[in-house]
């Protein structure tokens, strides 16, 4: 498997993380239709661009990306108490990037994924005014790039 193709699969890992994780937060608090719609509706798109690359994904490769995960978290310090703009930032940062190297075909899916994720940030950081968050953010996107 290539690196091209490995990083474009780990960063739609990233990305349906934050609606699995989502989803695990509020599915059991009250109150929780709008998130549980925004984790529905990202995972959707999450499991459309995954199908893209179908049969293109070994064992040693999903390994490869769960340890370059395993790496972000650690340096990132990702847990639960962290600010869901901090996994949103980073996602969006990864999605633009990966976006610009993908056939227009591709990019359509991609652009799904995308604005599931902006429609997640909007809502959870209306504004725009958690600098913490994205600091941490630019670190993940660092280590992500080094991990190459």
């Amino acid at each position: 498997m290539s690196a091209a193709l490995e990083n474009t699969l780990g960063t739609i890992a990233i990305a349906q993380s934050i609606a699995i994780n989502l989803e695990a937060i509020y599915r059991d608090r009250p109150r929780n239709k709008t998130a549980l719609g925004f984790s529905a509706r990202l995972k959707a798109a999450c499991d459309d661009a995954f199908e893209l690359f179908k049969g293109q994904l070994k064992p040693r490769a999903i390994t490869r990306i769960g340890r370059r995960l395993e790496r972000l978290e650690a340096v990132v310090g990702w847990g639960e108490d962290t600010d869901i703009a901090v996994y949103t930032s980073t996602a969006l940062g990864l999605l633009e990037d990966l976006r610009g190297h993908l056939p227009p075909a591709r990019q359509i899916v991609i652009d799904r994924v995308i604005a599931a994720v902006w429609a997640i940030h909007r809502h959870y950081d209306r504004r725009d005014n958690k600098p913490e968050a994205y600091e941490r953010a630019a670190r993940a996107l660092e280590v992500w790039g080094a991990a190459r």
